[in-house]
């Protein structure tokens, strides 16, 4: 299953990225879809796109404060987790 990461800030991008890459996930940076930016304006203007996610990954990405997950399902974006501002 496909997943996209979204983050606020760039600098989270290199957080995302050390953990990826520590569990060994594969992953691309793409521009974040007009839909999820939609959602939330404030989305970076690049995310990124976990071509073969599982259930870790929502594990991984819920205990880093500063990301948002969605899966793709049928070609739509589906919220799977989203960071709690301000905690």
């Amino acid at each position: 299953m496909e997943f996209i990461i979204t983050f606020t800030d760039p600098k989270h991008a290199v957080k995302i990225v050390e953990v990826l890459e520590r569990n060994d996930y594969l992953f691309q940076s793409i521009h974040t879809p007009h839909e999820l930016l939609e959602i939330n304006f404030f989305f970076c203007e690049n995310a990124l796109m976990v071509s073969k996610g599982n259930l870790l990954l929502l594990e991984l990405i819920s205990e880093l404060p500063v990301a948002s997950l969605f899966c793709i399902q049928n070609s739509q974006y589906e919220f799977v987790y989203s960071v709690q501002e301000g905690t």
